[in-house]
């Protein structure tokens, strides 16, 4: 019985830990918002899209890496 709760609670602190590593992680998001294409007329949405994506993961802290148009 002794034994059995030393690995509940080893397995609860190694969980706890892995976690807590998780959320000290850097969160970084790339988005790319491509309008223009070489054989196909221009879409309208994407640059809006890929602003409104950037500006909501900024506020959860991600560092955003952004290309519009790049092709």
């Amino acid at each position: 019985m002794k034994t059995a709760c030393l690995a509940m609670l080893a397995i609860c602190l190694s969980l706890f830990l892995s976690i807590e590593t998780a959320v000290a992680a850097k969160r970084v998001a790339l988005i790319v918002g491509n309008s223009a294409y070489q054989h196909a007329a221009p879409l309208k949405n994407p640059v809006n899209d890929a602003e409104a994506v950037a500006e909501t993961l900024e506020r959860l802290d991600f560092e955003i890496v952004k290309g519009i148009d790049l092709s």
